[in-house]
């Protein structure tokens, strides 16, 4: 999440929306989040507004992804890969294939336009930060409630803003995020 959050910070528009996604969110009563009392209805509010924070996360990753390539995995049938250009490759069945995510998420036949940051477009079972089938990891729903939570948290906060542009080079070294900063309310 740490290499999604300048993505989310990048320009205004993607900035309203994450404060508009989160004040719905943090908008609820504190009785919608108890879910022994909470109604149906309330339920499934709560599940809306988490899924688009999630999407939004998700979005953010999908330029940034924690892991930019899966660990080896074995082909079970022959499979040809791009069929209709001139890279077209058949898999053959019990090759070993190091699945790479970046390229994954950038596929234009999975992601329409993927250049362009939008959160509305996919479901978030769509994306690969978690693998799929029977390798997907079993901390997915754990790791999604964190990053639900980390990024109501980065929106919620009014003392995180994003810092004026410097001018001259910027030293970067690591995965921190080098642009928030906190001001005191």
């Amino acid at each position: 999440m740490t290499q999604a959050i300048p993505q989310l910070m990048k320009t205004r528009a993607r900035w309203s929306l994450g404060k508009r996604i989160a004040a719905g969110y943090g908008a609820m009563s504190p009785a919608t989040y108890d879910h022994a009392t909470a109604t149906v209805y309330e339920r499934a509010r709560i599940a809306r507004h988490r899924r688009r924070l999630l999407r939004l996360a998700f979005e953010a990753m999908r330029f940034h992804p924690m892991l930019s390539m899966l660990g080896i995995r074995t082909a079970l049938r022959d499979t040809v890969l791009s069929p209709e250009t001139d890279e077209k490759t058949t898999v053959k069945a019990g090759a070993q294939v190091l699945p790479l995510l970046l390229g994954a998420m950038h596929d234009p036949e999975s992601f329409r336009q993927p250049e362009r940051f939008c959160p509305h477009r996919n479901r978030v079972e769509d994306h690969l930060h978690f693998g799929a089938g029977p390798h997907e990891c079993v901390g997915r729903r754990m790791a999604e409630i964190q990053l639900e939570e980390i990024t109501y948290a980065l929106f919620n906060d009014p003392r995180v803003q994003k810092k004026p542009p410097k001018c001259g080079r910027i030293k970067y070294s690591g995965p921190a995020v080098t642009d928030l900063k906190f001001r005191e309310c």
